[in-house]
């Protein structure tokens, strides 16, 4: 009888603690929210091709340009249009 209640209490200690690494928290985090590498650290994955870069600005762009012509907010065009061109200034400039 007392080996049944140690026997029962052991399974409801293990139940509540499953087997874990010490770093398993970290790798589910980074599997749920995905890796970045920090500034020093080199990132592996590849960079996209310069046509598929190319061909997406320009979509990115027309996109853009479509959604303010012929709106109140066309005047204001030039100003979000060099706004986006930054974001890549910037992000080169690192």
């Amino acid at each position: 009888m007392h080996d049944e209640f140690a026997s029962q209490s052991f399974v409801t200690i293990a139940s509540h603690h499953e087997a874990s690494s010490p770093s398993s928290h970290l790798l589910d985090e980074r599997a749920s929210h995905g890796y970045r590498p920090l500034d020093y650290e080199p990132d592996p994955r590849p960079l996209p091709s310069s046509d598929a870069a190319s061909i997406a600005l320009e979509y990115a762009v027309e996109a853009l340009s479509n959604l303010f012509l012929d709106t109140r907010l066309e005047a204001d065009f030039p100003d979000l249009l060099w706004s986006f061109v930054n974001l890549f200034h910037e992000g080169a400039a690192r």
